[in-house]
């Protein structure tokens, strides 16, 4: 029990200080302990899902008195339910517990069933297979015309360029040339219009040779000396697709050329479209060469390269040339074009017939960390970063591929 004494209270008229006096309503001390004859409840309604027997006994023709707490339980002002023993409770109706918990069991376990047989739910219908169908902007004028024939073209089919294209023949270019000359038949028909497409199930030919789409592979190797960059030589000298061609399985093309004694970066691959587009002068793809030379390279000197110098072919004027940093004999020069020879020519014409060169960066790519002689798979962010640089589309490639965790080769 706890205690409170009030001091000097402001209020002397206080409910706390007054003492109550006694009046002729006030109900003795143990009134509350007479017995008095409970009131019947009144059966539930017709809408129920609990039932109980008519009894004779009513309190009155409008139910129970939820007031009194007996047949029910009251809710208080929280909206609260204070329960009592021996009551139960529906959504409108109150009934007693015994009969009550018994329906709400036998309710529950046809619901959910019981512990050793639970109720087993309806197994969800999958989506057949295949594509999802494509998705129209609903304010696009396309959102009418989308019929079946629009849904089969979607995934299914190629324009007939791209599907020569990625059969590693040509670029799309030289496809629409090959097209328009009558050497490209689908299924031994000739067809001439650039707009042709074509499915995996078409049988595809060109100057009658079947073609088939294959999946793209780029290459980074760091070429060593004494190794030509061709697909085949006729002397039987040492290629670069001696290098990675058994590693990859592919037929594979290098991207421009590098000389017999040039060493570093070389780009492989078997995007016609790419490759056509980073040895084109006009997309101005950077390659940054490191060049040694038997003695020191005076600033005069420098000056005069990076001024440009004529050749038998034209004027040759670097992008960018500079001295690395600790060296007087080895410097750098970063061209946008990529004539036979450059560099060396270049070199050659301000004294320096003999040089140590190699490509360090290609597009953004660098030799860096990889051995002479190595290759590795290009990563998807390295080959979108490529395409980006020449204007072609991203290609979806997955990380998870295991040709692009396999690393230095």
């Amino acid at each position: 029990m706890r205690i409170f004494y009030v001091h000097n209270h402001p209020n002397p008229d206080h409910p706390v200080l007054t003492p109550k006096k006694p009046s002729d309503t006030d109900q003795p001390a143990d009134s509350h302990r007479k017995k008095t004859a409970r009131p019947a409840p009144t059966p539930p309604s017709s809408g129920s899902i609990f039932k109980k027997k008519p009894s004779a006994k009513t309190t009155s023709e409008s139910g129970p008195d939820f007031a009194s707490g007996r047949t029910g339980r009251k809710k208080n002002f929280a909206g609260k339910t204070s329960s009592r023993k021996g009551e139960s409770s529906g959504d409108d109706d109150f009934l007693p517990a015994k009969e009550g918990r018994r329906a709400y069991n036998k309710l529950k376990t046809e619901q959910t069933g019981t512990y050793d047989e639970p109720r087993k739910k309806p197994l969800k219908t999958k989506r057949p297979a295949g594509l999802p169908p494509k998705r129209i902007d609903k304010n696009s004028p396309e959102k009418a015309e989308f019929t079946a024939k629009t849904i089969s073209d979607t995934d299914d089919s190629y324009r007939l360029n791209k599907y020569i294209a990625n059969s590693g023949v040509c670029s799309r270019r030289e496809a629409d040339t090959l097209i328009a000359e009558g050497k490209v038949a689908i299924n031994g028909t000739v067809v001439t219009e650039l707009g042709t497409k074509v499915s995996r199930k078409d049988v595809v030919t060109v100057d009658g040779a079947t073609v088939n789409p294959v999946d793209f592979v780029y290459i980074l190797l760091n070429k060593p000396k004494n190794y030509i960059t061709t697909t085949d030589d006729e002397k039987g000298r040492n290629t670069v697709m001696d290098l990675v061609e058994d590693g990859t399985g592919h037929r594979l093309y290098p991207v421009g050329r590098l000389d017999r004694q040039t060493t570093g970066l070389l780009l492989l691959t078997n995007d016609g479209d790419l490759a056509h587009r980073l040895m084109h002068p006009k997309y101005k793809v950077r390659k940054v060469y490191e060049i040694m030379t038997p003695e020191p390279v005076s600033d005069e000197q420098l000056r005069t390269l990076a001024a440009g110098v004529t050749l038998e072919d034209g004027p040759a004027i670097p992008h960018r040339v500079q001295r690395v940093p600790g060296s007087e004999t080895v410097i750098q020069v970063t061209v946008l074009e990529g004539r036979n020879h450059l560099v060396r020519r270049m070199m050659e014409a301000i004294g320096y017939p003999s040089i140590e060169l190699a490509r360090i960066t290609y597009g953004g790519l660098h030799i860096r960390g990889l051995r002479n002689g190595r290759w590795r798979y290009l990563r998807p962010n390295e080959v979108n970063d490529l395409r980006k640089l020449v204007k072609l589309f991203n290609l979806d490639m997955k990380e998870s591929d295991s040709k692009y965790k396999r690393g230095k080769r």
